[in-house]
């Protein structure tokens, strides 16, 4: 009887040989004895472990170098306008020649400039007395690049002295700052957001004047991930599913998995998916029982929400929901419910105060649901600490809800949502960012979307939106606020959440309240959908959702 494969023998298994050439592995060797010898001054009979890590690293980097040069001469001798962009010309290096108009040609040929936010607070402002003191010759030139500019501006629209402050490089005010994203654009001889209603906006509103001056500049170019790492990697067993039926050529045409519609009836093709799913899900199960001492049961829905902690990505949309269910659990405990275990996990830029309290109210709210034995393992919440790639690769295959519910409008693309669809987890979500993309080619009737769209959200800001109205209407959702305001879920510091109440009462620009009631409602969906999938003859536990392919 033949030992069941490890994930290494999957891996090995899906050939990614034909993705890249061999290297001259006897060329390395002889760079490394150089470094070795003559860099570092060593023989191998007194080199130590750090010699011998240094002296590799000298080789990889002589080995990197070298390949970037042969590319580059390449594109010179078989194209000389994409060798030209290729070419590391720094951008103030161009700049230092600004009185020839050929310098300036080279600097925006050779600079593109990638949005990848929408968010004011975001797009980077310097202070000039920054730049005066630490960049003074960067400062002048910058200044001289914003008259040129701004001659041009004025040429094309005469008299509008307004659209000249809007979109000046230096903006005026209590302290002077110079705008980065209009000097990049300025600079760039393309200008691109990262998915489609991402790169609308940026046309529409946040660069709309620039977008009138120059609109061949402006362009779409949708965030994508690796298969490689993705899937092959980290989802061994899913991918050789997938490569069973349809070869390995998926591996780098993505495109290539269309051909899965073929067995979306097929019922030992659903059965493997399924099998591999639940496999996943008992190994994160041993992970955090073995790394944190937590149990969950694997035979509840995964629901996992993992990305940078941030107003705008509505972890808090997500805690409100938990309280909600904690709160009907405890209203009707011998009622049955689609057992959950949900996990937030990311990190938290060092000043940012309000992400930092979203951590914790995650947290404490684990501590009060986890701990109530009325609760037991119906309902589990889960802070992912230290969410990293390595813990990525190992609760993206284990998730069956991908949790991407940003307020429309405001997610430039998002890959997360894509890690999470290729690796077999349903997605619930807005349209925002990548996920409109994704809707349209899976079929919007294959997500869980829900919520405001781009267009509700600036019509609801014209109105003005206001809180207070959605706390009054909605009792369940009054509940929950009022329990944070109260030390229901920090009892030693009762007053530990104000200002997340205060903030979603009074300050909320992502409108966390507006989208309540119909996430909600699209959750019980989820329930619903995953408590119908009964598991196919031969598959552990009860609870597996049963999907396959987008229809």
């Amino acid at each position: 009887m033949s030992r069941p494969m490890t994930d290494e023998d999957r891996r090995r298994q899906i050939s990614v040989r034909g993705l890249a050439g061999a290297e001259n592995v006897a060329e390395l060797k002889r760079n490394f004895n150089r470094h070795l010898h003559f860099t570092l001054v060593k023989d191998r009979n007194v080199a130590t472990p750090r010699d011998y890590y240094f002296a590799l690293a000298h080789t990889v980097r002589d080995h990197l170098v070298g390949r970037w040069l042969r590319t580059q001469q390449y594109y010179y001798e078989k194209d000389p306008k994409v060798g030209e962009r290729g070419v590391p010309e720094g951008f103030w290096g161009a700049v230092g020649h600004c009185g020839s108009p050929q310098a300036w040609n080279i600097t925006v040929r050779t600079c593109a400039y990638t949005n990848h936010t929408v968010l004011p607070e975001a797009l980077e402002r310097w202070p000039v007395h920054l730049l005066e003191s630490l960049l003074p010759r960067h400062l002048q030139l910058i200044y001289e690049i914003n008259q040129r500019f701004l001659d041009r501006v004025y040429a094309s629209f005469p008299g509008d002295h307004d659209r000249l402050r809007r979109m000046s490089l230096v903006e005026e005010g209590a302290v002077k700052r110079i705008n980065m994203a209009h000097l990049c654009i300025v600079g760039s001889h393309a200008v691109n957001g990262v998915a489609a209603i991402h790169s609308q906006i940026l046309k529409d509103s946040v660069f709309h004047d620039f977008y009138q001056l120059e609109p061949q500049k402006f362009q779409n170019k949708t965030n994508g991930i690796t298969p490689r790492r993705w899937l092959v990697l980290c989802n061994p067993g899913l991918a050789e599913v997938i490569a069973q039926r349809i070869g390995e050529d998926f591996i780098s045409d993505l495109d290539q998995l269309r051909r899965l519609r073929d067995f979306v009836d097929d019922e030992s093709f659903i059965r493997d998916v399924a099998k591999v799913k639940q496999e996943n899900k008992a190994k994160f199960a041993a992970f955090l029982e073995k790394e944190s001492g937590v149990r969950v049961n694997p035979a509840s829905l995964f629901d996992v929400q993992v990305k940078r902690i941030h107003e705008y990505k509505r972890q808090l949309l997500n805690c409100l929901h938990i309280i909600t269910l904690y709160n009907r659990i405890r209203k009707d405990p011998g009622k049955s419910i689609v057992p959950r275990t949900i996990m937030i996990g990311g990190k938290a830029a060092p000043g940012y105060h309000m992400a930092k309290m979203i951590i914790r109210l995650v947290t404490a709210i684990g501590d009060i649901v986890n701990n109530d034995p009325a609760v037991g393992d119906r309902l589990r919440v889960l802070f992912l600490e230290n969410y990293r790639v390595s813990l990525a690769e190992k609760v993206i295959p284990a998730a069956d809800l991908s949790e991407q519910i940003s307020t429309a409008g405001t997610e430039a693309s998002g890959t997360g949502n894509m890690k999470f669809m290729l690796n077999g987890a349903l997605t619930i979500g807005t349209m925002d960012g990548a996920n409109v993309e994704m809707a349209e080619e899976a079929g919007e009737q294959n997500l869980f979307i829900f919520g405001m769209r781009v267009p509700d959200v600036e019509a609801l800001d014209r109105q003005g939106y206001r809180a207070q109205e959605f706390y009054d209407r909605l009792p369940e959702l009054r509940q929950a606020v009022d329990q944070l305001s109260s030390g229901f879920f920090s009892p030693r510091q009762p007053d530990l959440f104000r200002d997340i109440v205060n903030m979603l009462m009074n300050h909320d620009r992502f409108k966390v309240f507006a989208d309540y009631e119909a996430y909600v409602k699209c959750q019980e969906k989820v329930s619903a959908l995953y408590k119908v999938g009964t598991p196919p003859k031969g598959t552990p536990p009860k609870g597996t959702p049963q999907k396959g392919p987008p229809k």
